[in-house]
């Protein structure tokens, strides 16, 4: 596969209290489990600006922090986020609530994932 893998998460900043924790454990079980291709990680800010502390939460992974200003924090961000990349990129959409438990978890969705462009999910 010869695209970008983008994977979009979702920062709910508006409610933070409930989802911070979440993305806490996307970060560190990523570090924990590489995924084993390369990827992109596009954070969606949504309704607010991550911290000094969320942001050292993705030290060390590649990532852009987005602004996303409007309802639909999962797909709505997703799809906001497929409209300004190229037509060959993938992306891979997540909820807060996903974490990693073995490496190499996104070579693995590579091997088994056959068109060459588009929007893929997970939860």
């Amino acid at each position: 596969m010869s695209a970008r893998i983008v994977i979009s998460l979702p920062l709910p900043f508006d409610v933070w209290h409930v989802y911070g924790q979440y993305v806490k454990r996307f970060t560190d079980t990523f570090k924990a489990f590489p995924p084993g291709h390369d990827y992109e990680i596009a954070a969606m800010c949504n309704w607010g600006d991550p911290t000094d502390e969320v942001r050292e939460w993705f030290y060390g992974l590649k990532t852009r922090f987005n602004n996303y200003p409007q309802n639909g924090c999962d797909l709505g961000g997703h799809q906001y986020l497929a409209s300004f990349l190229n037509k060959d990129d993938l992306v891979l959409g997540m909820t807060s609530r996903c974490f990693f438990f073995r490496a190499g978890w996104l070579e693995r969705m590579m091997q088994v994932y056959t068109d060459e462009s588009g929007l893929i999910g997970c939860s």
